[in-house]
Protein backbone atom coordinates (compact mmCIF):
# COMPACT_ATOMS: atom_id res chain seq x y z
CA UNK A 1 0.00 0.00 0.00
CA UNK A 2 2.63 2.28 0.98
CA UNK A 3 4.36 1.79 -2.64
CA UNK A 4 1.22 2.48 -4.49
CA UNK A 5 0.93 5.91 -2.33
CA UNK A 6 4.35 7.00 -3.38
CA UNK A 7 3.49 5.93 -6.62
CA UNK A 8 0.33 7.94 -7.15
CA UNK A 9 2.23 10.92 -5.16
CA UNK A 10 4.83 11.22 -7.65
CA UNK A 11 2.46 10.94 -10.20
CA UNK A 12 0.32 13.68 -9.08
CA UNK A 13 3.56 15.63 -8.77
CA UNK A 14 4.29 14.90 -12.18
CA UNK A 15 1.00 16.11 -13.27
CA UNK A 16 0.94 19.22 -11.15
CA UNK A 17 4.43 20.00 -12.66
CA UNK A 18 2.95 19.73 -16.44
CA UNK A 19 -0.23 21.17 -15.25
CA UNK A 20 1.32 24.70 -13.88
CA UNK A 21 1.13 27.80 -16.32
CA UNK A 22 4.25 30.11 -17.27
CA UNK A 23 3.46 33.73 -18.40
CA UNK A 24 6.75 34.40 -20.81
CA UNK A 25 7.52 37.58 -21.51
CA UNK A 26 10.23 40.40 -21.40
CA UNK A 27 10.76 41.49 -17.91
CA UNK A 28 13.48 44.11 -18.08
CA UNK A 29 14.70 47.03 -15.74
CA UNK A 30 15.01 50.32 -16.61
CA UNK A 31 18.59 51.93 -17.09
CA UNK A 32 20.09 48.09 -16.97
CA UNK A 33 21.79 47.47 -20.39
CA UNK A 34 21.33 43.98 -21.75
CA UNK A 35 23.59 42.69 -24.60
CA UNK A 36 23.31 40.09 -27.49
CA UNK A 37 26.40 38.47 -28.95
CA UNK A 38 25.83 36.82 -32.88
CA UNK A 39 27.79 34.71 -34.81
CA UNK A 40 25.81 33.44 -38.74
CA UNK A 41 27.82 31.22 -40.63
CA UNK A 42 26.77 31.24 -44.21
CA UNK A 43 27.19 28.57 -46.92
CA UNK A 44 25.61 29.38 -50.59
CA UNK A 45 26.18 27.35 -53.04
CA UNK A 46 24.75 28.68 -56.47
CA UNK A 47 25.51 27.09 -60.35
CA UNK A 48 26.48 29.36 -63.08
CA UNK A 49 26.42 28.26 -66.59
CA UNK A 50 26.97 24.79 -65.00
CA UNK A 51 29.41 25.64 -63.36
CA UNK A 52 29.62 25.24 -59.11
CA UNK A 53 30.33 28.08 -56.80
CA UNK A 54 30.85 28.21 -53.24
CA UNK A 55 30.58 31.39 -51.13
CA UNK A 56 31.05 30.70 -47.19
CA UNK A 57 30.39 33.77 -44.97
CA UNK A 58 30.90 34.50 -41.14
CA UNK A 59 29.20 37.36 -39.58
CA UNK A 60 29.69 38.04 -36.09
CA UNK A 61 28.86 41.17 -33.13
CA UNK A 62 27.85 42.13 -30.02
CA UNK A 63 24.88 44.62 -29.35
CA UNK A 64 23.83 46.75 -26.47
CA UNK A 65 20.53 47.61 -25.14
CA UNK A 66 19.79 50.21 -22.62
CA UNK A 67 15.98 50.24 -21.53
CA UNK A 68 15.28 53.81 -20.89
CA UNK A 69 11.57 53.71 -20.13
CA UNK A 70 8.40 51.07 -19.84
CA UNK A 71 5.34 52.41 -20.76
CA UNK A 72 2.18 50.56 -21.05
CA UNK A 73 4.15 47.27 -21.74
CA UNK A 74 6.09 49.14 -24.25
CA UNK A 75 9.89 49.48 -23.72
CA UNK A 76 11.49 52.37 -25.32
CA UNK A 77 15.37 51.10 -25.85
CA UNK A 78 18.45 52.16 -26.90
CA UNK A 79 20.81 50.21 -28.89
CA UNK A 80 24.03 49.89 -30.13
CA UNK A 81 26.53 48.09 -31.89
CA UNK A 82 29.40 47.56 -29.62
CA UNK A 83 31.66 45.23 -32.50
CA UNK A 84 31.28 43.81 -35.80
CA UNK A 85 33.12 41.34 -38.10
CA UNK A 86 32.68 39.80 -41.45
CA UNK A 87 34.55 36.61 -43.03
CA UNK A 88 34.15 35.69 -46.83
CA UNK A 89 35.39 32.87 -48.47
CA UNK A 90 35.10 33.76 -52.23
CA UNK A 91 36.27 31.69 -55.32
CA UNK A 92 39.21 34.26 -55.77
CA UNK A 93 40.25 34.44 -51.46
CA UNK A 94 39.53 34.68 -47.99
CA UNK A 95 38.53 38.17 -46.69
CA UNK A 96 38.31 39.27 -43.17
CA UNK A 97 36.98 42.99 -42.22
CA UNK A 98 36.61 43.74 -38.32
CA UNK A 99 35.23 47.17 -36.57
CA UNK A 100 38.18 46.59 -34.38
CA UNK A 101 40.63 47.16 -37.11
CA UNK A 102 42.27 50.48 -37.26
CA UNK A 103 43.38 51.01 -40.97
CA UNK A 104 42.36 53.91 -43.87
CA UNK A 105 43.32 50.99 -46.71
CA UNK A 106 40.63 48.59 -44.94
CA UNK A 107 37.59 50.50 -46.74
CA UNK A 108 35.11 48.27 -45.12
CA UNK A 109 36.15 47.31 -41.74
CA UNK A 110 36.48 51.34 -41.30
CA UNK A 111 32.78 51.43 -42.07
CA UNK A 112 32.36 48.91 -39.97
CA UNK A 113 33.77 50.79 -37.13
CA UNK A 114 32.20 54.12 -38.21
CA UNK A 115 28.92 52.69 -36.95
CA UNK A 116 29.84 51.27 -33.67
CA UNK A 117 29.36 53.12 -30.09
CA UNK A 118 26.24 55.41 -32.00
CA UNK A 119 22.79 54.68 -30.88
CA UNK A 120 19.56 54.29 -32.35
CA UNK A 121 16.14 53.47 -30.19
CA UNK A 122 13.98 50.87 -30.59
CA UNK A 123 9.77 50.63 -29.21
CA UNK A 124 9.56 46.68 -28.70
CA UNK A 125 6.45 45.05 -26.50
CA UNK A 126 6.64 42.67 -23.86
CA UNK A 127 6.37 40.18 -26.35
CA UNK A 128 9.28 40.48 -28.12
CA UNK A 129 7.38 42.65 -31.33
CA UNK A 130 9.26 45.34 -32.29
CA UNK A 131 7.54 48.18 -32.52
CA UNK A 132 9.23 51.01 -34.17
CA UNK A 133 13.24 51.77 -35.06
CA UNK A 134 14.39 55.14 -34.97
CA UNK A 135 17.53 56.47 -35.75
CA UNK A 136 18.99 53.37 -37.67
CA UNK A 137 18.79 54.87 -41.57
CA UNK A 138 20.31 57.76 -40.89
CA UNK A 139 23.33 56.24 -38.45
CA UNK A 140 24.32 54.16 -41.84
CA UNK A 141 23.39 56.94 -44.42
CA UNK A 142 25.91 59.11 -42.21
CA UNK A 143 28.23 56.66 -42.10
CA UNK A 144 28.84 56.38 -45.82
CA UNK A 145 29.42 60.12 -45.69
CA UNK A 146 32.34 59.74 -43.42
CA UNK A 147 34.45 58.69 -46.76
CA UNK A 148 35.14 61.83 -49.02
CA UNK A 149 37.03 59.59 -51.13
CA UNK A 150 34.11 57.70 -52.55
CA UNK A 151 32.42 59.11 -55.42
CA UNK A 152 28.46 60.07 -55.23
CA UNK A 153 27.34 57.31 -57.72
CA UNK A 154 29.01 54.89 -55.51
CA UNK A 155 27.97 56.09 -52.48
CA UNK A 156 24.09 55.90 -53.54
CA UNK A 157 24.82 52.40 -54.38
CA UNK A 158 26.76 51.39 -51.38
CA UNK A 159 23.91 53.14 -49.25
CA UNK A 160 21.12 51.32 -51.36
CA UNK A 161 22.76 47.86 -50.42
CA UNK A 162 23.38 48.78 -47.07
CA UNK A 163 20.13 49.74 -46.15
CA UNK A 164 18.56 46.38 -48.13
CA UNK A 165 20.65 44.55 -45.20
CA UNK A 166 20.67 46.74 -42.36
CA UNK A 167 17.43 49.13 -42.68
CA UNK A 168 14.54 49.64 -40.03
CA UNK A 169 12.63 47.28 -41.78
CA UNK A 170 15.09 44.77 -41.82
CA UNK A 171 16.90 45.03 -38.53
CA UNK A 172 13.11 44.82 -37.34
CA UNK A 173 12.85 41.38 -38.77
CA UNK A 174 15.85 39.91 -37.52
CA UNK A 175 15.55 41.40 -34.04
CA UNK A 176 11.93 39.39 -33.87
CA UNK A 177 13.59 36.22 -35.11
CA UNK A 178 15.40 36.18 -31.56
CA UNK A 179 13.04 38.04 -29.59
CA UNK A 180 9.65 37.36 -30.91
CA UNK A 181 9.02 34.17 -30.06
CA UNK A 182 6.82 34.60 -27.00
CA UNK A 183 3.60 33.20 -26.68
CA UNK A 184 0.56 35.68 -26.02
CA UNK A 185 -0.50 33.91 -22.97
CA UNK A 186 0.34 31.71 -20.39
CA UNK A 187 1.56 28.22 -21.32
CA UNK A 188 2.29 24.61 -19.85
CA UNK A 189 4.67 22.59 -20.74
CA UNK A 190 4.50 20.99 -23.88
CA UNK A 191 2.08 23.62 -25.23
CA UNK A 192 2.91 24.91 -28.78
CA UNK A 193 1.84 28.05 -29.86
CA UNK A 194 2.29 30.16 -33.61
CA UNK A 195 4.15 33.23 -34.39
CA UNK A 196 4.17 34.76 -37.71
CA UNK A 197 7.55 37.12 -38.97
CA UNK A 198 8.56 39.32 -42.03
CA UNK A 199 12.00 39.55 -43.10
CA UNK A 200 13.12 42.73 -45.22
CA UNK A 201 17.04 41.79 -45.25
CA UNK A 202 18.28 41.86 -48.57
CA UNK A 203 15.19 39.52 -49.98
CA UNK A 204 11.41 39.37 -48.30
CA UNK A 205 10.35 36.41 -46.77
CA UNK A 206 7.50 35.33 -44.60
CA UNK A 207 8.36 33.18 -41.70
CA UNK A 208 5.65 30.90 -39.80
CA UNK A 209 7.07 29.30 -36.59
CA UNK A 210 5.60 26.84 -34.29
CA UNK A 211 7.63 27.01 -31.00
CA UNK A 212 7.23 24.54 -27.80
CA UNK A 213 8.03 24.97 -24.10
CA UNK A 214 10.27 21.71 -23.70
CA UNK A 215 11.68 22.58 -20.30
CA UNK A 216 11.41 24.43 -17.34
CA UNK A 217 14.13 25.23 -14.68
CA UNK A 218 14.19 27.13 -11.60
CA UNK A 219 16.11 30.01 -13.92
CA UNK A 220 15.00 29.76 -17.29
CA UNK A 221 12.66 28.08 -20.03
CA UNK A 222 13.92 25.91 -23.09
CA UNK A 223 11.85 26.59 -25.98
CA UNK A 224 12.03 24.71 -29.28
CA UNK A 225 11.15 26.26 -32.65
CA UNK A 226 10.40 24.11 -35.89
CA UNK A 227 9.57 27.27 -38.96
CA UNK A 228 8.93 27.52 -42.47
CA UNK A 229 10.28 30.26 -44.51
CA UNK A 230 9.68 31.34 -48.16
CA UNK A 231 10.08 34.58 -49.96
CA UNK A 232 7.25 36.65 -50.69
CA UNK A 233 5.81 35.63 -54.16
CA UNK A 234 5.62 39.37 -56.19
CA UNK A 235 8.49 40.37 -59.20
CA UNK A 236 9.92 43.21 -57.17
CA UNK A 237 13.82 43.02 -57.65
CA UNK A 238 16.78 44.33 -55.53
CA UNK A 239 19.39 45.88 -56.69
CA UNK A 240 22.98 43.91 -56.36
CA UNK A 241 26.17 45.00 -57.39
CA UNK A 242 24.58 47.10 -60.13
CA UNK A 243 22.08 44.24 -60.84
CA UNK A 244 18.36 44.30 -60.13
CA UNK A 245 18.04 40.66 -58.24
CA UNK A 246 14.82 38.37 -56.89
CA UNK A 247 14.76 35.68 -55.34
CA UNK A 248 12.28 32.52 -54.89
CA UNK A 249 13.25 30.49 -52.42
CA UNK A 250 11.72 28.31 -49.40
CA UNK A 251 13.06 26.44 -46.84
CA UNK A 252 13.35 25.48 -43.03
CA UNK A 253 14.41 26.64 -39.46
CA UNK A 254 14.73 24.65 -36.62
CA UNK A 255 15.66 26.10 -33.16
CA UNK A 256 16.67 25.88 -29.65
CA UNK A 257 16.49 28.55 -27.61
CA UNK A 258 17.44 29.32 -23.48
CA UNK A 259 14.89 32.19 -22.30
CA UNK A 260 15.59 33.89 -18.43
CA UNK A 261 12.59 33.25 -16.21
CA UNK A 262 13.49 36.76 -14.68
CA UNK A 263 13.96 38.88 -17.46
CA UNK A 264 13.02 36.75 -20.21
CA UNK A 265 16.19 38.12 -22.33
CA UNK A 266 17.38 34.69 -24.39
CA UNK A 267 20.35 34.02 -22.91
CA UNK A 268 21.58 31.11 -25.51
CA UNK A 269 20.24 29.99 -28.65
CA UNK A 270 20.82 28.29 -32.05
CA UNK A 271 19.16 27.88 -35.33
CA UNK A 272 19.95 25.72 -38.05
CA UNK A 273 18.25 27.63 -41.55
CA UNK A 274 18.19 25.38 -44.70
CA UNK A 275 16.83 27.20 -47.96
CA UNK A 276 16.93 26.17 -51.94
CA UNK A 277 15.61 27.40 -55.05
CA UNK A 278 16.29 30.16 -57.65
CA UNK A 279 17.71 33.64 -57.94
CA UNK A 280 16.59 35.42 -60.70
CA UNK A 281 18.65 38.40 -62.44
CA UNK A 282 16.64 40.77 -64.83
CA UNK A 283 17.97 41.52 -68.14
CA UNK A 284 20.60 44.58 -67.29
CA UNK A 285 24.01 46.12 -69.18
CA UNK A 286 25.79 44.02 -66.84
CA UNK A 287 23.64 40.69 -67.45
CA UNK A 288 22.44 41.20 -71.12
CA UNK A 289 19.07 38.59 -71.44
CA UNK A 290 19.30 37.91 -67.65
CA UNK A 291 20.18 34.94 -65.77
CA UNK A 292 18.57 32.26 -63.49
CA UNK A 293 20.87 30.85 -60.78
CA UNK A 294 19.63 28.01 -58.66
CA UNK A 295 21.01 27.88 -55.09
CA UNK A 296 20.82 26.40 -51.90
CA UNK A 297 21.84 28.55 -48.46
CA UNK A 298 22.72 27.17 -45.18
CA UNK A 299 22.90 29.35 -42.31
CA UNK A 300 23.64 28.55 -38.74
CA UNK A 301 23.27 30.81 -35.65
CA UNK A 302 24.54 30.86 -32.41
CA UNK A 303 23.49 33.26 -29.93
CA UNK A 304 24.57 34.65 -26.47
CA UNK A 305 23.67 37.03 -23.89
Amino acid sequence: MKKIFGILLALGMSVAAIAQTHKIELNLTKGKVYTLNSYVKSEINQTINGQANKIQMAIGGKMSFKVLENTNAVYNIAVWYDRLSMRMKLPNGVFEFSSNKKSDKDFISAMLAAVTDKSFFIKMSTKGKVLEVVGIDSLFSNMVDQFPQIGEEQKKQIQKQIMQSYGADAFKGQLEMTFAILPSGPVSLGDTWKIKTKLESGMAANVESHYTLKEVTDSFYIISGNSKIATVDNNDYIEINGMPVRYDLNGTQQSIIQVSRITGWVIEGRSDQMMQGVSHIKDCPKMPGGMSIPMVMKNETTITD
